[in-house]
């Protein structure tokens, strides 16, 4: 049996805690968004892909489709369940019924973009990726099995390019078509990323795309990142840019690796961003319950101490952290979340 590298786990690990940094603080640095935005979510869709399974036929079409139900959309209805008891518990307190609606709402809205209700916005926050990634993987294994009826032998083209038409397609058409709901279009425009990591597993890059790749990301920082709940990345300099972001990032972490199973007494030393990378699912699960709930807002007052704009930071990225770490140890939630 193969055994698990550590690398992958630890770039997961990174770019989940990235996200819950960007969305806590509040005094981001210069191009830190930029930097953040430039390869975090197109890492997750990359390494989606470059795991991904060759389904060949409408039959191991449907066995994909149930386990990704399982393991994307079921996590994603769970959180939002909990936040409408959560907020059922707040509308008995403040008799107003409009908070619970709002999660009710949002739950089959399932979009990253927001509109107003009743005073209030609703949006899927960071589980926008959730159910993205869910049609991104949808609609690459469909692309699979009718590339693989028209011509077995020139699969992988039909494959990379009908991704490559597609996701420009869902950039294009996002202005004129916002806001649509299920995160269809950023799951659509994100295919590209997730055929190119499946393309990467099958095949040895050669150097010079490797380092086209890398000369592009800080061109796509300097751009402002990519917005992939929005739709919006440049073409081609971003799909670059963001490939070559990844490739440093998992170099580090490779290297990462090495280093601390050279030397013995570093052998534990990455093991916090591994436990993130493994268990990013309930991490981003969690980040955004207590996003949406505002429960460290809530109890804010009846803190002991006064609690400053940064002490919250840091307080909100914990509560991330230990609600994820609460809901893999109750045995009926870690089946959800694992």
């Amino acid at each position: 049996m193969q055994q698990r590298n550590p690398a992958f786990d630890i770039m997961k690990g990174i770019a989940v805690l990235l996200m819950v940094w960007e969305h806590c603080n509040l005094h981001l640095l210069p191009y830190e968004h930029a930097f953040i935005y430039s390869f975090h979510m197109p890492l997750f869709f990359l390494l989606g892909g470059y795991f991904a399974k060759d389904v060949y036929s409408f039959d191991g079409f449907w066995v994909t489709t149930k386990k990704n139900a399982r393991r994307l959309l079921l996590p994603y209805a769970v959180t939002f369940i909990l936040l409408i008891l959560w907020g059922f518990i707040q509308s008995v307190l403040k008799h107003d019924w409009s908070l619970v609606m709002r999660y009710v709402i949002t739950l089959f809205w399932a979009s990253g973009d927001a509109w107003e209700y009743t005073s209030g916005l609703v949006t899927a926050g960071p589980m926008w990726f959730l159910i993205a990634l869910f049609w991104t993987r949808e609609i690459f294994y469909s692309i699979q099995v009718l590339a693989n009826k028209l011509s077995s032998k020139y699969r992988e083209v039909i494959v990379i390019s009908t991704c490559l038409i597609l996701s420009l397609a869902a950039k294009f058409i996002y202005p004129h078509a916002q806001p649509l709901p299920f995160g269809i279009l950023p799951g659509i425009t994100a295919l590209i990323f997730y055929a190119i990591g499946w393309l990467v597993h099958k095949h040895t890059i050669p150097w010079y795309i490797i380092a086209i790749c890398v000369i592009c990301w800080p061109f796509t920082i300097y751009h402002d990142g990519i917005e992939l709940y929005g739709c919006q990345y440049s073409f081609p300099l971003d799909i670059f840019g963001a490939c070559g972001g990844t490739y440093i990032i998992y170099k580090l972490c490779d290297a990462l690796c090495a280093f601390n199973n050279k030397y013995s007494w570093l052998h534990k030393s990455p093991i916090f961003l591994k436990w993130c990378g493994m268990y990013s699912l309930p991490i981003l699960c969690m980040h955004t319950f207590e996003t949406h709930s505002g429960i460290l807002w809530s109890f804010k007052c009846r803190f002991p101490f006064e609690m400053g704009a940064d002490a919250m930071m840091w307080a909100r990225i914990l509560a991330a952290l230990f609600f994820a770490c609460l809901v893999i140890n109750i045995p009926i939630l870690k089946k959800v979340y694992k």
